[in-house]
């Protein structure tokens, strides 16, 4: 029994720590990103520890739900995929990535099409006559994925999971209105604080 009571008062500071850092970004955080989070805050420690204080302590990230599907067959012409999954970009603005994904809210779905190769899978949107004539008056080269290859667009298809599983299922909202606002709100903190583990590992 104090061996136990002088473990946890070896901790105590530290899991202090790591709850402030779960409730800063919403529960958002696994062990991993919360171990790099107090390496840049120059404290040392092994990821294994974190993990089990965490357990200890119940924090823990939401799982991911169900993505919407787009996929109603062939409608239109299907783009070769030229992106062929290499998404590294020599410039800004040299390849896109989109997809549609479904919010249901407030008895309402919003879809929500995010993004010069354009890079999408073969959903029916991306096969419209209309939407692909204006792709081309705008000069902008289309790419597909292979059909039901999600691989083929992964960074999108990522980004979405993230999104929801980070924000949507996280949050109740009074409106639509409201959601719009926490969505703007989430993208901004996806950009420019939310730390990227494949960033840090390359």
């Amino acid at each position: 029994a104090l061996k136990k009571l002088s473990r946890e008062d070896k901790y105590k500071g530290l899991k202090t720590l790591i709850h402030n850092i779960c409730n800063k970004n919403h529960g958002r955080y696994g062990y991993r990103r919360v171990t790099m989070h107090l390496h840049k805050q120059g404290i040392k420690i092994n990821h294994k520890v974190v993990m089990r204080l965490m357990k200890e302590e119940n924090l823990t990230c939401k799982v991911r739900a169900k993505k919407y599907k787009s996929y109603r067959g062939q409608e239109g012409k299907i783009a070769k995929n030229i992106l062929n999954r290499n998404f590294k970009a020599e410039k800004p603005n040299e390849k896109w990535a989109t997809d549609v994904t479904e919010f249901a809210l407030c008895n309402r779905k919003i879809k929500e099409a995010k993004g010069i190769i354009l890079h999408s899978d073969q959903g029916w949107q991306y096969q419209n006559k209309r939407y692909q004539r204006l792709l081309k008056e705008k000069g902008i080269i289309q790419s597909m994925s292979r059909k039901g290859n999600c691989l083929d667009n992964a960074v999108i298809e990522n980004f979405f999971g993230l999104l929801k599983s980070e924000l949507f299922y996280l949050k109740k909202f009074k409106s639509v209105e409201d959601f719009i606002k926490e969505l703007k709100s989430y993208i901004k903190y996806y950009n420019t604080k939310r730390i990227k583990i494949k960033l840090i590992e390359t």
